[in-house]
């Protein structure tokens, strides 16, 4: 397990935050066997991922105790993935649905199978950002994704827009709580995602189509 932190100011620049990393690894024997680096650790790794890192963030006010801001990510290393489409198939987590992105991108790039051909790619997968409304439009989600897009430096960045979550910071609602898809898509496209289009998540049995978001690093303007 690893811990980083860092701080960052509001948009107006009157308030400082301060925002701990937490990084659980999971990685890949010899034998295909999956370990991590806490005996808490358990899961298993897809075929085409080397490793995965389960990443949590907490954006503090002043004391520790006082969270405002909460993020959940995963970081995943794979190797390419041929002949492999995401039409027609349900995804039962949103770690699949970046893992075959990113593998599929990866397999394109490697179609000469030449020496210069990377030979792996990542990609961190948003899971959820939660702030509470009243520490909303200070940039804590932006400070959030952009510390994890410089500190990680992913090949890709790919989430899935979930209609609905469970709250973290905000006792007053009630689980599970909608969210605001619009506010999602354009907080998404402000942060240079582009839609690659809808895939199928299992959600409590019931296949659902969402809309997948991904920004290349290298075509990214932050």
């Amino acid at each position: 397990m690893k811990r980083i932190a860092a701080f960052f100011f509001s948009n107006d620049y009157n308030q400082q935050f301060h925002m701990e990393t937490t990084i659980h690894r999971l990685t890949c024997d010899n034998k295909g066997n999956a370990f991590g680096d806490t005996q808490e650790e358990t899961g298993k790794l897809l075929d085409n991922e080397l490793s995965r890192d389960e990443i949590t963030v907490k954006v503090f006010s002043g004391a520790r105790n006082n969270v405002v801001g909460v993020a959940k990510a995963t970081y995943i290393t794979v190797r390419p993935e041929s002949n492999v489409s995401m039409q027609n198939r349900v995804f039962e987590s949103v770690e699949q649905v970046g893992s075959l992105y990113a593998s599929m991108q990866l397999n394109r790039l490697r179609l000469s199978f030449t020496k210069y051909d990377p030979p792996s790619a990542s990609v961190l997968v948003l899971k959820n950002i939660e702030v509470l409304p009243e520490y909303r439009g200070k940039g804590i989600a932006t400070s959030i994704v952009d510390y994890l897009f410089h500190q990680l430096n992913p090949t890709y960045m790919a989430a899935v827009i979930i209609p609905v979550y469970t709250p973290v910071l905000d006792a007053t609602v009630v689980s599970p709580a909608a969210i605001d898809v619009d506010a999602a898509r354009d907080f998404l496209r402000g942060m240079d995602f582009e839609l690659g289009g809808d895939v199928s998540v299992l959600m409590a049995g019931t296949r659902t189509p969402m809309p997948l978001y991904v920004v290349n690093n290298e075509e990214a303007t932050r």
